[in-house]
């Protein structure tokens, strides 16, 4: 792809990202995220993410970002906790975090318990990758864990 077609692909994301950032501040849910991420390929919903990133001040503070963030892991209302430091700062991680206490473990969590739900309300595994955006055998490996665990 050119420059100036990677240009215009950013430009023609500018409606979905903005849309994104309304609906995630609170004028939908994520059913309407879900609807208008499903419209693109992969290759706009790179140019997407790139877009929205874009749209991130690196040296805001983490509670500001994430202030209109009102869930907790379970999908229940709750406030973010204080959060220190900048986005910026996360970038400096010499290891992506991998455990729970970190942001990657806390979004994985999520994800798990999640598709544990779905599991136990009868939703197929390829149905719970394609919702949640992860791998069929990933979900399969989850759903296992949590079965020893769980009988443990």
């Amino acid at each position: 792809m050119t420059p100036e077609e990677h240009g215009d692909l950013a430009e023609q994301m500018l409606p979905y990202a903005s849309r994104l950032a309304c609906l995630t501040h609170g004028d939908g849910d994520a059913e309407d995220i879900q609807r208008t991420i499903a419209r693109l390929d992969d290759t706009q919903r790179t140019a997407l993410i790139v877009v929205l990133a874009s749209m991130v001040d690196p040296n805001a503070q983490l509670q500001d970002v994430l202030g209109h963030v009102t869930w907790d892991e379970h999908g229940r209302p709750a406030g973010i906790p204080l959060l220190p430091g900048t986005v910026r700062a996360l970038t400096h991680l010499k290891r992506w975090p991998e455990t729970p206490s970190g942001a990657h473990g806390v979004l994985e969590d999520e994800q798990r318990h999640q598709a544990w739900t779905l599991a136990a309300h009868g939703e197929s595994h390829a149905e719970i990758a394609a919702r949640l955006g992860v791998a069929q055998r990933t979900v399969t490996r989850w759903l296992a864990e949590r079965r020893k665990r769980v009988a443990a």
